[in-house]
């Protein structure tokens, strides 16, 4: 019964997510929390951001990662071209919107982040936007500042998903009602 309904979960949040992005303004940023301190089902944050050259070049130049998927046309041209057509942008660059929405809007300022899934369906190329959701889907057992999130990056440019998820994350001053 329980993957029953667990199931009947994933349909609904995979029909919310797929959705979502059809309803929303594509904003820069577009945020739906209420001006208290409480957090509840339902509550969202979203983020758009076009990635370049420069951005992947920055983020390779930080963690070390000089991949030739990443900077080598022709080397995607030959080896790759079966799977990629483009410069990829690294998944964890992308990835790491969801973390800016978790520490500056929701839950905010002073989030820690206790832990992040990630689940990369759909490359992103240079010159691709995208825009990154975080939504509440509840509180981990009593702890009401424990939020669990259902996170996902949507290609504005190709119309899919590329990136699914669930985070969870502390906030001393928010709580979930």
């Amino acid at each position: 019964m329980k993957r029953v309904e667990s199931s009947r979960i994933r349909l609904r949040d995979t029909f919310i997510r797929s959705k979502l992005h059809t309803l929303l303004p594509s904003n820069a940023l577009r945020i739906e929390i209420p001006p208290t301190n409480t957090i509840s089902f339902g509550h969202y944050a979203q983020i758009t951001k076009t990635f370049a050259d420069e951005h992947v070049f920055q983020f390779a130049n930080l963690v070390g990662d000089f991949n030739p998927v990443h900077f080598d046309q022709n080397y995607i041209d030959t080896v790759m071209k079966d799977k990629f057509q483009h410069k990829l942008v690294h998944g964890m660059l992308v990835g790491s919107l969801i973390s800016t929405i978790a520490g500056t809007i929701l839950p905010g300022k002073g989030s820690i982040y206790l832990s992040q899934q990630f689940q990369f369906k759909k490359p992103v190329y240079i010159g691709n936007t995208v825009t990154a959701y975080v939504c509440c889907k509840g509180n981990k057992g009593n702890n009401k500042h424990v939020f669990l999130f259902d996170t996902w990056i949507y290609n504005e440019t190709t119309k899919e998903d590329v990136i699914l998820g669930e985070a969870m994350v502390y906030h001393q001053q928010r709580k979930f009602e």
